[in-house]
């Protein structure tokens, strides 16, 4: 039950593959909508419907280090701060939440 994802690193131009538990979505229904690194690299966020998936990016294994939920819809976008300390969710219904 493992889904692999491969990620394009645009600092070293080179792609690295990611073997994920499916711990998103058993059933399918709702697929990642948004990937993205940390400013520092330090963490790759997953976002799958309303929950965001933290992933220490500086390990082997991207073991996941943290689950963020409290967004009401699906999450659409995700930005963060120069610094890599906060973060801003948007989600479908237009709500944006600031973790």
């Amino acid at each position: 039950m493992f889904e692999v994802f491969q990620v394009h690193d645009e600092n070293s131009g080179t792609f690295f593959q990611l073997e994920c538990l499916k711990m998103f979505d058993l059933n399918r229904q709702n697929g990642i909508s948004c990937l993205r690194f940390t400013p520092d690299g330090r963490f790759l966020i997953i976002t799958c419907h309303k929950d965001i998936v933290i992933f220490n990016a500086q390990s082997e294994e991207f073991e996941k280090v943290g689950l963020l939920k409290g967004n009401n819809q699906r999450v659409n976008a995700l930005q963060f701060d120069k610094a890599s300390m906060y973060a801003m969710s948007n989600a479908v219904d237009g709500s944006v939440t600031c973790w």
